[in-house]
């Protein structure tokens, strides 16, 4: 009896061992390796923030700010698999944190989180936040101009100030080749990000009205700016502009990345600045009949 017992015992371990070989040689098949494995709690805050990828070409997107068990610092995350963000929440979450290698792979290292179990959910506005996850320096406050030639031009004028579409006291944030953009609030909250294709155009086909607000400088070269958006991975036309590379009279310099009349970055310290254009006049003519509009022309520069 104690033989065959025996003879059992070594059957199990033979077949353990065959299998855990085998599990080896599928993991080398596959070249990808489990280089670190932990389970914690995480808190996950109540809104994204404005986050910068950089990876080959940078853009801009939005993160999670979450907190991992035992730090008081928000950071970000691109990506929590099987979790049902909802904002205006902030959820507790037990999560895995897989690492992986794949020597094949161009970023050969990389972590995937799960959520495996929702700890608590609870409807507040997170604390602590910082205002995005991007440099502050990188911001280009807005400054926007408008010109009004109407009969009724208080309504006109009024209906301007409050249009969201226009950035009033906003900022942008341009990638470092300025292929992607992202435009945020005063409160640096995200109010759309996607990318801009910019081409040069014949200034003479510009409407006449833009001559109500000649920029502050001397006009280097003319352009058409077509910012589109990125929202829910689908890309749309967001804005287009007619813009001018101005050259400012004052000759401050500012060290934010700007655009030069060949389309490439010029140093920090350039004094050139685009003029982004666009007349409304139809627009407001058809919101306002009665307002006798002959002109509607804003512009914004950063």
């Amino acid at each position: 009896m104690k033989r065959i017992k025996w003879l059992s015992v070594l059957l199990l371990l033979a077949g353990a061992f065959c299998l855990a070989g085998c599990l080896n040689e599928d993991n080398e098949e596959d070249g990808v390796k489990i280089t670190g494995h932990k389970e914690y709690v995480m808190t996950v805050a109540s809104k994204k923030l404005a986050y910068a990828i950089f990876s080959g070409r940078d853009s801009f997107t939005e993160a999670y700010a979450v907190k991992k068990e035992g730090s008081q610092t928000w950071e970000p995350l691109m990506y929590i698999s099987d979790f049902d963000y909802e904002e205006g929440y902030e959820h507790e979450l037990r999560v895995s944190e897989t690492s992986y290698y794949d020597e094949r792979r161009s970023e050969p290292s990389w972590t995937e989180y799960k959520m495996l179990e929702l700890v608590n959910k609870t409807e507040k506005q997170s604390e602590g936040l910082p205002g995005s996850f991007i440099d502050e320096q990188c911001y280009n406050p807005v400054e926007v101009r408008y010109a009004v030639e109407a009969d009724n031009k208080a309504v006109i004028e009024n209906d301007i100030r409050n249009n969201r579409s226009i950035p009033f006291g906003c900022s942008y944030v341009f990638a470092y080749d300025n292929a992607n953009w992202l435009l945020a609030d005063a409160n640096n909250d995200v109010r759309a990000y996607g990318s801009v294709s910019r081409k040069n155009v014949d200034s003479s086909e510009f409407p006449e009205s833009y001559k109500l607000l000649p920029p502050d400088g001397q006009v280097l070269s003319s352009m058409e700016w077509t910012f589109y958006c990125i929202l829910n991975d689908a890309k749309t036309e967001y804005r287009s502009y007619d813009v001018f590379m101005v050259e400012r009279k004052d000759g401050k310099n500012t060290s934010a990345p700007v655009m030069n009349d060949k389309n490439y970055m010029t140093t920090a310290g350039t004094n050139v600045h685009p003029w982004l254009y666009e007349d409304l006049t139809e627009y407001y003519k058809a919101k306002y009949p009665d307002a006798g509009v002959k002109a509607v022309v804003v512009c914004h520069t950063f």
